[in-house]
């Protein structure tokens, strides 16, 4: 996917892998997608500002991205929200920059404790401000910028999924490996 002419800084990276723990999070969540990132474009070149498993909140450059989820099978949406202006774009730019810098962690235990709210069918939020799990940390970015459209405190995949379906995000691209199914709202 080239993201010249497609993407603008800010949009959401929606992703669903082909691994094992990928199909878990999917099934548990009822879910097409199972990660979400945010595209930065910084310095002539374009990043994937992410929590990861490994890793916790880092920026992934885009070359890095795309061979990542070829190899992966995974399929990519780029999701946009229509009320970002040019200044909150560099808002969330510089605030993916900082928290990239200071090394935050993955939130495991948020994802333990979601795991447990929906078995148990309960909202009880526990966050841990010092760790992020993905959308945590995608709509954590976008609060900055008075732009949460997830309106939830413990945010998942399929959380972006609703905004999406409800027409508070746009789907702007795919790039979808011929096996996967093209993103559909369920």
């Amino acid at each position: 996917m080239t993201l010249a002419g497609t993407a603008l800084p800010g949009d959401i990276v929606h992703v669903r892998s082909a691994g094992l723990y990928g199909w878990a999070i999917r099934t548990t969540l009822r879910s097409w997608g199972n990660h979400d990132g945010i595209l930065v474009f910084h310095a002539s070149h374009w990043y994937v500002a992410e929590a990861l498993t490994s890793a916790g909140f880092v920026l992934t450059p885009w070359s890095e991205y795309q061979a990542r989820i070829h190899r992966a099978r995974s399929a990519v949406c780029l999701f946009r929200h229509a009320g970002l202006t040019d200044s909150a774009r560099s808002t969330i730019r510089d605030s993916a920059l900082y928290f990239a810098g200071i090394g935050l962690k993955y939130d495991w235990r948020a994802i333990a404790w979601i795991g447990l709210n929906l078995l148990l069918r309960t909202a009880h939020a526990r966050n841990h401000e010092h760790r992020w799990y993905c959308t945590e940390a995608v709509r954590d970015i976008y609060r900055r910028v008075d732009a949460d459209v997830w309106a939830k405190s413990l945010p998942t995949p399929g959380t972006t999924a609703k905004r999406q379906q409800q027409g508070l995000l746009t789907l702007v691209a795919q790039l979808t490996p011929g096996q996967w199914p093209r993103y559909q709202p369920t």
